[in-house]
């Protein structure tokens, strides 16, 4: 089967993905994941690494006292006077957003958001910031030189 992309066939890049795939197919012994899934390890009792960090997740660590350890930092550097205690990187995603959410909502602190703006936001990209500034965060957005922008895009590809 050939895939074509762009015009160009692509049997080469489709043939090298499925040798990557293992062909004795393991599955966990407390789940349904394969070792075909990219990244996945199992133990030596067959349990996939995804089991095995849930299980540490749920019955290892002791999340009251991470709660309270945090608890404490908090305490430590709140504000006293209303201005900003804590500076929370922000894209607008999904994981920025519900972090500068519970700083303020839930631990009562006084976050600033500060985003360094993509090289080109998608449209959707865009509106989740929008909407994520309009729901009640104070968001520093940092536009680069155009020249700067440029070189950091060229050296994050080199990084690849």
């Amino acid at each position: 089967m050939a895939i074509a992309l762009s015009g160009k066939v692509t049997d080469e890049i489709y043939d090298q993905q499925l040798s990557t795939i293992p062909q004795n197919v393991i599955f966990c012994n407390k789940c349904v994941v394969s070792n075909q899934r990219p990244r996945i390890e199992f133990d030596d009792n067959g349990v996939c690494s995804a089991c095995s960090y849930a299980e540490e997740k749920h019955n290892v660590i002791n999340w009251d006292d991470r709660e309270h350890e945090l608890q404490l930092l908090l305490d430590a550097h709140r504000s006293k006077n209303g201005s900003f205690d804590v500076v929370v990187p922000g894209s607008g995603g999904k994981d920025s957003s519900i972090v500068t959410h519970k700083l303020k909502h839930e631990y009562g602190m006084h976050p600033l958001s500060v985003t360094w703006a993509p090289f080109i936001y998608t449209d959707i990209g865009f509106r989740n910031y929008f909407n994520f500034i309009q729901s009640g965060f104070t968001n520093i957005l940092m536009y680069p030189d155009g020249k700067l922008h440029r070189k950091l895009a060229l050296l994050s590809f080199d990084l690849c």
